[in-house]
């Protein structure tokens, strides 16, 4: 999933790369990692958005297609849901960080 944030992710798409049924799978995800396949994709796809925010220049647009979203918008509302900032907010607080750590180093 991670080497893949850009490609469209399904459960049908897991389920059939593992030669499992979707229930299967669901079930042996939540064991593991206590959570569901598109609950995790939608997190590591949000962790991905937070070090490119961090690290690059990119636009949020740029950034939103790389981690494997087309819309704006409901990626905005999932990234402010998980970080409770938005990706803006996220982006100046990280800079403040950095230039904080630079003046005091």
């Amino acid at each position: 999933m991670i080497q893949n944030l850009s490609q469209p992710i399904s459960l049908d798409l897991l389920a059939d790369k593992f030669a499992t049924t979707k229930r299967t799978l669901i079930r042996r995800f939540k064991k593991v990692l206590n959570d569901t396949p598109m609950n995790y994709l939608q997190k590591i796809r949000v962790e991905s958005a937070k070090r490119l925010l961090e690290c690059s220049g990119l636009s949020l647009e740029q950034i939103v297609l790389k981690v494997g979203y087309e819309d704006v918008s409901s990626f905005r509302k999932l990234f402010v849901e998980l970080v409770e900032l938005t990706p803006r907010e996220y982006r100046e607080r990280f800079q403040q960080s950095i230039n904080a750590n630079i003046i005091e180093g």
